[in-house]
């Protein structure tokens, strides 16, 4: 495949800060997480390709060059194999895409082995996000077994200093982060399992935050999300409540502090969410994995923060997370999930009207997988979302390319620490290709896999 342009862009999803992860030119409002992810994932954005043929003329006139080579930003250059001037001038190559007889093409997938950083006890999710202001992305652990969340400061080139944990209490299980406040600092949304709770954090900006503030939720909650879901600017939260078989919504006040929960039925044991806009009416709209019942409830938004009544879809297998993405290249959102006891992942194409319909068979992942977690990124820089897992009684993260269509080659596997619970997909080492993260249960660490695309 071959691209002949490429930009890269951080964005905001649901209004919660995260990193750059589609292919596809959407809407800034897709998320995804895993129930044990996200979004988080909750975690997608976009990068286009697009554009044919060279483009002249971006500086200095071709004629003062001889040889051969062409005259771009002042410089001359030889335009069938600069990646900055690729058969023109300003034709960018993706960072992961080289130039050769004038041609952008993707380099072959490479992630390099795994670096892992220590957390807390019991690591069971991990997100990115920019905690410090610094323009660097950040990592946060949710420490199942140690009530607390471990901040992961970006040290520069994909490197992490040593962890700054904070108390968040009983069972923290998924972060999710947002400014809720309005103040621009980064702020964070901790589910505590055991204590009916969502925790809140107050950034400061500097990696630390104000002790945390319980907000009451529905029984058991097992994951959370960030996302504006009833339009008036302020982040709102979402809570999946597994023993009540609900899911809780928290509207914000824009200060830091929300109203009362409303609850939403959903499915039988509800454990990932994501927030995306799956019928193109500028509302956010809600999946929940539902564990007990094997199915994704999908809940379409009505206007004002209302939903209307749960379609449930089957994927096959316990439904243990979701996530939103544009992955047969049509404009509309669709989803994947993560189906832990059949060891497969599923992907489900909008149906133009919000609806969803089964895309092909499962995706197997191999004897004895349980993927708990699933996200859509461009890992590869084609232009195309591909699919990130993990087999969380293993030591493995997966890597699915995206032929173009939906469709996807078999999986790369990736060696982890014990037991990934979760993956996040973001830029960690600022090189314009994405990287990966995976949360390590029993070794008590994050994993970080840097994408090595094009390098000898």
């Amino acid at each position: 495949m071959t691209l002949t342009r490429w930009s890269g862009r951080a964005a905001v999803v649901g209004s919660c800060l995260v990193l750059a992860c589609s292919g596809k030119a959407l809407t800034d409002k897709t998320s995804g997480s895993g129930g044990g992810a996200p979004t988080t994932a909750v975690n997608a954005s976009s990068s286009s390709a697009g554009g044919a043929g060279g483009i002249a003329g971006a500086g200095g006139s071709a004629s003062a060059c001889t040889n051969g080579l062409t005259s771009c930003d002042g410089a001359c250059v030889d335009t069938s194999m600069e990646p900055k001037h690729c058969g023109g001038c300003g034709h960018e190559c993706s960072p992961t895409s080289r130039c050769a007889s004038s041609v952008c093409s993707v380099c072959p997938m490479k992630l390099l082995a795994k670096v892992d950083v220590a957390t807390g006890t019991q690591p069971i999710f991990v997100i990115a996000g920019d905690v410090d202001g610094d323009g660097k992305i950040d990592l946060i652990s949710a420490n199942n077994g140690g009530k607390s969340i471990s901040v992961l400061l970006n040290a520069g080139n994909g490197a992490f200093k040593s962890k700054l944990d904070q108390d968040v209490g009983t069972s923290p299980r998924t972060v999710a982060p947002g400014d809720f406040n309005g103040d621009g600092k980064l702020d964070l949304a901790v589910s505590k399992l055991s204590g009916n709770a969502v925790g809140v954090l107050i950034g400061k900006g500097d990696g630390t935050f104000l002790p945390v503030m319980d907000v009451p939720v529905g029984k058991g909650p097992l994951s959370t999300l960030a996302a504006d879901l009833d339009g008036d600017g302020k982040l709102d939260l979402v809570a999946a409540n597994f023993s009540a078989d609900t899911v809780s919504l928290l509207f914000g006040n824009g200060d830091g502090t929300f109203k009362p929960k409303q609850d939403v039925p959903v499915g039988q044991g509800p454990l990932g969410l994501a927030s995306g806009d799956v019928d193109g009416d500028g509302k956010l709209d809600l999946a929940v994995a539902n564990a007990d019942g094997a199915s994704v409830s999908v809940l379409r938004n009505q206007g004002g923060g209302v939903f209307g009544t749960k379609v449930d879809y089957f994927p096959g297998g316990v439904a243990s997370a979701v996530a939103f993405g544009d992955v047969n290249g049509d404009g509309k959102l669709d989803l994947a999930t993560a189906n832990g006891t059949s060891g497969t992942l599923s992907v489900f194409v909008n149906d133009g009207i919000g609806g969803f319909k089964k895309y092909g068979s499962n995706i197997g992942l191999g004897l004895g997988a349980y993927p708990t977690t699933v996200a859509l990124a461009d890992v590869d820089g084609d232009g195309n979302l591909d699919l990130v897992s993990a087999h969380s009684f293993g030591a493995i993260a997966y890597v699915l390319r995206n032929q173009g269509d939906g469709t996807f080659e078999p999986q790369v596997e990736h060696s982890v620490g014990a037991n990934p619970n979760s993956v996040a997909v973001s830029d960690f080492d600022g090189d314009g290709k994405l990287d990966v993260a995976a949360a390590n249960l029993q070794s008590e660490s994050v994993s970080v896999l840097r994408n090595a695309a094009c390098q000898p």
